[in-house]
């Protein structure tokens, strides 16, 4: 679980906690599951299904050091050091960027066969379009596709240290944004 956020409502439910349960839906006995940082009312929800369920827990954050280096960020976990990792655009997409090398590092730990130093290559190398896109021209543009409180968060802080700005923002109607 990177997050639960407001989202998608209609089908997972309107509080934080409804949605945590509908997302425990995929913890699985004896397996390890990757856990953000989540609100207190969705983490309670996580760790009662998770113990239900006979899954572990892995806190994402739980004994991890960040330091900012010369060629990106290296990432200190209690089972490896991730070297030169590039999260894409955003204060969020570090604590996503962990979140995905712990998973990593639980698959590997099951026994499947994971390259941990391709994996900081990997992070540096993807693009995703629509989320904090600089696109070059006149104006330049900065295209994000923020469809829900959290990401309207996210969206606003990585902002906040932006020169003057035009706002053009599109919503649909059951986005509570």
């Amino acid at each position: 679980f990177v997050s639960v956020e407001k989202d998608h409502e209609a089908f997972l439910g309107t509080t934080l906690a409804a949605i945590a349960r509908e997302k425990a839906g995929v913890l699985r006995r004896g397996r390890a599951t990757v856990v953000g940082s989540l609100a207190s009312e969705a983490q309670a929800v996580v760790e009662t299904e998770a113990a239900a369920a006979g899954a572990r827990l892995v806190q994402a954050r739980g004994g991890v050091r960040v330091v900012s280096a010369g060629e990106g960020l290296t990432i200190e976990t209690p089972g490896f050091t991730h070297h030169g990792v590039h999260p894409l655009a955003g204060a969020h997409q570090r604590e996503n960027a962990i979140v995905a090398l712990r998973l990593l590092e639980a698959a590997q730990a099951a026994g499947l066969a994971v390259d941990l130093p391709a994996a900081a290559e990997g992070l540096s190398r993807t693009r995703w379009p629509g989320r904090l896109e600089r696109v070059a021209g006149r104006p330049p543009l900065l295209l994000d596709g923020a469809h829900n409180p959290s990401a309207a968060r996210a969206l606003a802080a990585h902002l906040a240290g932006e020169p003057p700005f035009v706002l053009l923002f599109g919503v649909m109607a059951d986005k509570d944004v």
